[in-house]
Order: structure tokens, then C-alpha cells, then sequence
């Protein structure tokens, strides 16, 4: 005997449910603890501000699947999916939100060399 179509979406619910967590998790690590890093580009030579914000993020991941964990029994969807899915968007969150400041910054140092070998011609 198969699962119904009810039983299937309880996967599906627990996987979008995962993912808005996590999702929800990383973007405020990255509010609260990255954002700063990433404005400032003084901060980015800083190996041991760098090295403390590593260390937090891991520690905040750690905590936010524990919370998954603890809930498992009071969430109605799959824990497994939900697990999956908060893991999924907090390693996905971790890559995509600074990726912005790292193409305009890509774009302004294309920009200046740009204008730096129209000077010298």
C-alpha cells in the first residue's frame, strides 16, 4: 500500500518549512554579523575579525538544527525534510546573500581600470 497524496505533502510542507527557517536564520546571520564585514573593506584584511564571525556563523548553523531537533516532535511535517531543508537554506543563505557585495565590488574595480587605461592613452 502506497502513501496518499496527503501523506506525500507532509514531506513537501516539511521541506519548505525547513527551508524558510533556515532561510529566515541566514539572513539574519548575515544582517547581524556579516554585513558589516562586507560594507567595510578595512574589516576584510582583518584575519582574526574574519576568523570570530566563522566561528559565531558555525555556532549559530549548530544551534539553529538543534532547534529543528528539539522541535521535532511539536512541528506537524516530516523531521527529516524539515532538518534537510534548514540545512539546505542556511548553507545556501551562507553563500548567496554576500554574493551581491562581491559582484558590485567586482564591477567597481572593472570600472576603475577601465578608467585608469583610458587616462594613459
Amino acid at each position: 500500500m502506497g502513501l496518499t497524496i496527503s501523506e506525500n505533502l507532509i514531506y513537501v510542507y516539511g521541506l519548505v518549512a525547513g527551508l524558510v527557517y533556515g532561510g529566515t536564520v541566514g539572513f539574519m546571520k548575515y544582517i547581524f554579523l556579516w554585513r558589516k564585514f562586507f560594507v567595510n573593506p578595512e574589516n576584510q584584511t582583518n584575519s582574526t575579525g574574519l576568523f570570530k564571525r566563522m566561528i559565531i556563523s558555525y555556532i549559530i548553523n549548530f544551534i539553529a538544527l538543534v532547534v529543528v531537533l528539539l522541535v521535532k516532535d511539536r512541528i506537524p511535517f516530516e523531521f527529516m525534510s524539515t532538518a534537510i531543508g534548514t540545512a539546505i537554506a542556511l548553507s545556501l543563505s551562507g553563500r548567496l546573500f554576500p554574493l551581491h557585495k562581491i559582484i558590485k565590488n567586482e564591477e567597481i574595480k572593472k570600472s576603475v581600470e577601465k578608467t585608469e587605461a583610458e587616462d594613459i592613452e
